[in-house]
């Protein structure tokens, strides 16, 4: 269809079906109790129980100030995406609460919100955005919820594609199975995505949405598929030809007064996978730009930003010190080796 699909390689895998269930079932949960029972210790980076880090209190009072005035399903969505960055339960509970809350009010009064959310791809990607907070938590009773629910949404040709196209990539992100399901129309999206900036290279909007698509595959190919993760960072770069990833990320996404593509955060997502997939070149090169924007995001005081930012490079310094060997420095008094004195013996 495009010649970005060169970019995938092996792209058409064998699907695995999921069970599609009308209610909250028993036979999802199970699934799901199955997975974290199996899921090998290092297939994947796991959020450390005591996660400490300098701005947590901080971190702490973005959640609970974000969640006071979170008024739609969008706005209640960030504080439980932080909440799970710091593994923190009764935030966390408190948040998914609110979250479901303002979800239900969309569905019966849809009149008092944005007509930007009134379409079944803007749910999907709300609940896709549970479905990750669900997963970092190990909450498999809210996971088997999500997971139901999301069966029985159906997407229409008049929803947006950018919102079918990330909720695809947050489902793919589960694990494994749920990776090799959702797949190929996760990148069918993404290259539609691309293709619609490519034919009007003037459009911020579409480059933000295609932009978005390629780290959020990123993000779900980290610790699954290392041939998928490299040929995503090769989708990235070819977006809009720039040297870096850094480079692309840093001037394709904006922060201005009139809205905010969250750049910062882009960025932390993108050294987090680099972190889990252990490229730690690309790891290195994002260390001096992600600093720069989460800096750049608390002076905007874009505080979901900053704290949606700092919590996932906190992650990747910590992915960092569970996966990077480092060659540890020569003791200070160890004696230099000698060698052998010369002979002229022949042996």
């Amino acid at each position: 269809m495009s010649r970005f699909f060169k970019l995938i390689p092996g792209m058409l895998l064998l699907f695995f079906t999921l069970a599609a269930n009308n209610t909250y079932s028993n036979t999802t949960l199970k699934r799901i109790q199955i997975m974290f029972a199996k899921r090998p210790a290092q297939s994947r980076f796991n959020n450390p129980e005591n996660f400490d880090f300098h701005e947590k209190v901080e971190m702490e009072r973005i959640v609970d100030k974000l969640m006071e005035s979170a008024t739609d399903p969008y706005k209640a969505s960030l504080p439980l995406l932080i909440s799970a960055n710091l593994n923190d339960r009764v935030r966390y509970n408190s948040s998914l609460e609110k979250f479901f809350s303002q979800l239900k009010n969309l569905q019966d009064y849809p009149e008092n919100f944005e007509d930007w959310m009134r379409n079944n791809a803007f749910r999907t990607w709300m609940l896709g955005r549970a479905l990750l907070a669900a997963n970092i938590m190990r909450d498999a009773n809210t996971l088997a919820r999500v997971n139901d629910d999301l069966s029985e949404e159906k997407t229409t040709p008049e929803d947006n594609p950018a919102f079918a196209t990330w909720t695809l990539a947050y489902r793919a992100a589960l694990n494994e199975i749920d990776y090799n399901t959702f797949k190929r129309n996760m990148l069918t999206g993404t290259f539609k995505l691309t293709e619609k900036y490519h034919a009007d290279t003037t459009n911020h909007g579409a480059l933000s949405d295609a932009l978005w698509a390629w780290v959020m595959d990123l993000s779900a190919a980290s610790a699954k598929n290392y041939t998928d993760y490299k040929s995503v960072k090769a989708g990235i770069l070819q977006l809009t030809g720039k040297k870096s990833i850094a480079e692309t990320l840093e001037t394709g996404l904006l922060r201005t007064a009139k809205s905010n593509d969250y750049p910062a955060w882009a960025l932390a997502k993108v050294r987090l996978a680099a972190a889990i997939m252990q490229d730690w070149t690309l790891y290195d090169d994002l260390a001096p730009v992600v600093t720069a924007s989460i800096d750049a995001a608390k002076l905007a005081n874009a505080k979901a930003e900053y704290a949606l930012a700092k919590t996932e490079n906190q992650l990747a310094i910590k992915a960092e010190n569970q996966f990077r060997i480092r060659k540890l420095p020569e003791p200070a008094n160890k004696k230099p080796k000698t060698e052998p004195a010369v002979t002229n013996r022949l042996n």
